[in-house]
Parts: C-alpha cells; sequence; structure tokens
C-alpha cells in the first residue's frame, strides 16, 4: 500500500522538530527559560508578552535573539510539533503498517508528550540543570525517533 501522504507528513513534522530543537538552542543560549516561568501563558494570562515586542528593533532580532522572543517561538513550536506527531499518528490508522512503522509511530507519540512535559516542568521550575539536560537528551531522542519513523515510512 503507498504510504506517500504519511512520508509528507512526516518530512513536514520533521521540520518543523528541527526548527524547534534549533530555537531549544537558542533559548538554552540565552537563559531564556530562566524568564516567564509560568505556563500555558508567558505571564498573567498573556499569551505574547509585551517584552516580545519591545526587546529588539526589528521582528527577525526579536524571534532570533530577544530572550522572550525565542522563548515564545519555541513555546509555539512545541504545540506545532505536538500537533503534527498526533496528526500523524491519526491519519496512520489508515492505513496497513509494518510492526516497525506502527512502533515508530507509537515510539513518536510516547516521546513527545515526555517532551513536551519536561519542557513545561524545565521552565515551571527554572531550569535546574537535571531537568535541562534531561529535556535536551529527550529532545535528542524524540529526533531520533522521527528518522526511524521517517525511515520505516520510506520503505
Amino acid at each position: 500500500e503507498v504510504i506517500l501522504p504519511l512520508r509528507k507528513i512526516a518530512r513536514f513534522a520533521l521540520a518543523f522538530l528541527l526548527l524547534q530543537i534549533i530555537y531549544g538552542g537558542f533559548v538554552a543560549g540565552l537563559n531564556a527559560g530562566l524568564i516567564h516561568n509560568h505556563w500555558p501563558m508567558m505571564s498573567d494570562g498573556q499569551f505574547l508578552h509585551e517584552s516580545v515586542i519591545l526587546e529588539k528593533d526589528t521582528w527577525f532580532k526579536r524571534l532570533t535573539e530577544g530572550k522572550s522572543g525565542v522563548q515564545f517561538v519555541h513555546r509555539t513550536l512545541a504545540y506545532v510539533v505536538v500537533g503534527l506527531i498526533l496528526f500523524l499518528f491519526y491519519k496512520s490508522s489508515n492505513y496497513s503498517l509494518s510492526q516497525q512503522q506502527k512502533n515508530g509511530l507509537n515510539s513518536l507519540v510516547v516521546i513527545v508528550f515526555l517532551q513536551f512535559t519536561l519542557g513545561v516542568f524545565t521552565l515551571l521550575y527554572s531550569v535546574p540543570l537535571w531537568l535541562g539536560l534531561t529535556h535536551q537528551v529527550v529532545a535528542f531522542f524524540l529526533l531520533t525517533a522521527m528518522t526511524y519513523t521517517l525511515h520505516r515510512l520510506s520503505k
């Protein structure tokens, strides 16, 4: 059975996951996890904290160099990545898949929820070292699971 649509979704999800990992590096490099330690809003009921707009003089700099902007993008991309993986999992139910393909998709769902939860707690607890490192290590496992799943969907 042709699983081309699943492969396209997985490639799209991989692209967003790579962007999310890059933004995770920005968050770590700028120590942006030490601010706005609330969830699901950035603070005081604000989805987009006003400092995102005030921090730098251009939108590009706000979203790549500003602590608030980088954290906002990383938070938002987390929802996108979770949504894409859940969409991929949902769409996979329309196909007859091998056990390896099912294992890849199942591992993606488990790991992305673990990663999301770790991200929230890392933020809420103001990035204790062990939690920040765990969040980074699980990002590696999520990327590994995504790569494996995409490879299996290409067979």
